[in-house]
């Protein structure tokens, strides 16, 4: 039964909080711990576990996405429901780690690099560890208990991160990104049992893998196409233009997307159980799409301005000259990033309203194009290559936000009216920053210098902005944050009364 109204906004709330709490700590432990690696390891380093990392994506494509959202929007019989899915996860989790060890030797020759051929294999051990918790994770997400996944996945990346670093000091390079989280993989598995009381039974029910495969063959056909489309430069650019050269356009996308991937993240975990919950109330969907949105770009537009004002003074001050090269590319996928975080919403709402077979028709129309322009980008370098992704996908974006509107058959205007406050802002606050570093540029400022005058003024011209020339806005976002801290509050203080009452009384206590 859908909760009242009332309850469901209050749990939404709390869901996004524990959420951006949970992704705050993380974006600041994979900030901090980047730094580090960025000036320990090599371009080729980064290289090379890009070209693992397109690998162990394809666990989450076909382990975990597919399977996992089918299971989420599912309304009745959910205990058989995610029965089925759990085994299904093992069987395709072990059949991907089976081919991925079968092609490590051919991937080793596609890409020049023999190293592939040890590193692959040892990376395919998590398919075989980590689909056991998946089903276990996906019900936490179903029933929004975001909480319980946001200390999990704190924990855990922190111990991940801390042995990363320690391996990279020890002078491990690629090792360093591959053995820690392949160690943390059964911990995470233990915890997701231990966080839901839900168990499988030995039982294997075709009719609903028939169901699941249903529904999941859209969403995987989408997120294949997706995969491609995300992941078809990095391809191209690691066996054209070599190993290191791929290290630097992946080092300038992660970057460019860091602050969109983040907060998108955070997005479609609670929007797209959110919006399956209220999927047969369209006003009330609606409503919760517009302010959805305008958190969205009102946190990532500044953030991608901010940093493409400043871009040659943020790779150098943070991460060390030796990642310039990657000045270029990171400057024109910001753009994209932008627009990539304005059509999360969309698929989201798409796919948890039962229509993931749009969006599959749709990457379907756009990734030949994609091909084509990174076929003659890549001559130019990596700049070619994210000059080609960042005009495709950017403006692709912005044409399917338009096409989902206009399949939900809601005005243009559910997009342009929450844009349109932190757009303004935002545009003043890069002008304002821009002025800025150029005087102090001229006045011969080192980087370290320009960074610490310009990032408080362009906060402080975005905030005074939104709050003078869009009062309603400033005080929206205000009240979420206020809400939200109170929820925080309330939770925190039941999570401490829980904790003492767990605890034995002592004599004299």
């Amino acid at each position: 039964m859908t909760p009242p109204p009332r309850h469901l906004r209050r749990r939404v709330r709390e869901s996004v909080l524990w959420a951006f709490l949970e992704h705050g700590y993380t974006w600041a432990l994979t900030f901090g711990s980047r730094i580090v690696l960025a000036r320990l390891l090599s371009p080729r380093d980064f290289g090379l576990v890009a070209i693992v990392t397109l690998v162990q994506d394809l666990v989450v494509l076909f382990g975990m996405r597919g399977i996992a959202a089918s299971l989420i929007q599912r309304r009745e019989q959910v205990e058989a429901y995610a029965t089925a899915a759990f085994w299904l996860n093992i069987l395709v989790g072990a059949a991907i780690g089976v081919v991925q060890i079968a092609l490590a030797p051919v991937a080793a020759r596609v890409f020049g690099e023999p190293q592939l051929a040890v590193l692959l294999p040892v990376a395919a051990i998590a398919f075989f560890i980590t689909p056991w918790g998946v089903t276990h994770n996906t019900l936490l997400a179903k029933e929004l208990k975001i909480k319980r996944r946001a200390l999990r996945h704190a924990a855990l990346r922190t111990v991940a991160t801390a042995g990363m670093i320690v391996m990279a000091v020890r002078g491990y390079g690629v090792w360093s990104f591959v053995i820690p989280p392949l160690l943390v993989d059964p911990l995470e598995v233990l915890l997701n049992w231990r966080l839901h009381p839900w168990r499988p039974r030995l039982r294997l029910d075709l009719q609903h893998w028939r169901e699941i495969a249903g529904y999941g063959k859209h969403v995987l056909g989408a997120d294949v196409l997706r995969y491609l489309m995300d992941n078809t430069d990095y391809w191209t650019v690691g066996r054209v233009l070599g190993t290191a050269a791929l290290g630097v356009y992946a080092f300038a996308f992660r970057q460019a997307m860091f602050a969109v991937d983040h907060v998108t993240r955070v997005a479609a975990r609670v929007t797209f159980p959110t919006f399956a919950l209220l999927q047969r109330d369209e006003a009330t969907v609606r409503q919760a799409f517009t302010k959805a949105l305008l958190l969205i770009t009102s946190v990532t537009l500044p953030l991608q301005l901010g940093q493409l004002a400043l871009t040659r003074e943020y790779i150098v001050t943070v991460y060390s000259a030796k990642w310039l090269p990657a000045v270029d590319p990171f400057r024109i996928l910001l753009l994209y990033g932008t627009a990539l975080a304005v059509a999360a919403l969309p698929r989201s709402l798409l796919a948890a309203t039962g229509r993931p077979h749009l969006v599959w028709r749709f990457h379907a129309l756009v990734y030949p194009v994609l091909l084509a322009a990174i076929a003659l980008g890549v001559r130019a370098g990596p700049t070619g290559v994210a000059t080609a992704v960042g005009l495709v996908l950017g403006g692709s974006a912005w044409v399917f936000i338009v096409y989902a509107l206009r399949l939900l058959r809601w005005p243009l205007g559910v997009v342009l009216g929450p844009l349109r406050a932190p757009v303004t802002a935002g545009l003043v606050m890069f002008a304002a920053v821009s002025a800025a570093r150029w005087a102090l540029v001229v006045a011969g400022v080192r980087p370290a210098g320009v960074l610490g005058v310009c990032v408080p003024l362009g906060a402080a011209v975005y905030g005074l902005t939104l709050g003078l020339a869009f009062p309603g806005v400033w005080r929206e976002l205000r009240g979420f944050v206020r809400r939200a801290g109170g929820d925080f509050a309330r939770a925190l203080g039941q999570t401490v009364r829980r904790a003492r009452a767990r605890l034995p009384l002592t004599e004299g206590a």
